[in-house]
């Protein structure tokens, strides 16, 4: 069975996004699908509906760490570099940034046999993911479906 992260910066219509899951799916492909709705400003960006948490969380850590301990302070530090970081950079960056820093997302990407992007905005991050584990990586369902229908990419058996 096929892993198959697909990561979105925008939100995609419901149909097209439903028949590119449909045929992924006719092949065997297990989906994991990440999608972050970039508003037109550009500024913070919001969760899909659909989506898990992308938005930048205050700890990295599943317990946060002590008040006024040294890694309380470490941890506020880089979440406030986080935070003017994705102010000042363009949209795909900071999908991409927002996509390595959570957990969920990590996790996901560590299961992928191969990596998608919905979108122009997804491209970056999808990049970076997929070049972490040597992974193929496309831009659009379409790319991915003709893909696995002529070189099926094997999943691991365990």
């Amino acid at each position: 069975m096929t892993d198959v992260l697909v990561l979105g910066g925008v939100a995609p219509s419901v149909s097209a996004l439903a028949r590119g899951l449909e045929a992924l799916a006719a092949l065997g492909a297990e989906v994991d699908v990440l999608l972050l709705n970039l508003p037109a400003g550009g500024r913070v960006p919001q969760p899909h509906r659909s989506a898990g948490r992308l938005l930048p969380r205050r700890y990295t850590a599943d317990v946060p760490p002590r008040r006024w301990s040294r890694a309380w302070l470490v941890e506020g530090v880089r979440y406030r570099l986080l935070l003017v970081r994705l102010r000042t950079t363009s949209a795909s960056v900071r999908v991409a940034a927002l996509a390595g820093r959570d957990a969920g997302a990590r996790a996901a990407a560590e299961r992928a046999d191969v990596v998608v992007a919905l979108d122009r905005w997804a491209v970056y991050a999808a990049w970076r993911l997929a070049r972490r584990r040597d992974l193929p990586a496309f831009q659009g369902l379409p790319a991915a479906v003709d893909h696995l229908r002529l070189r099926p990419v094997r999943g691991r058996t365990s």
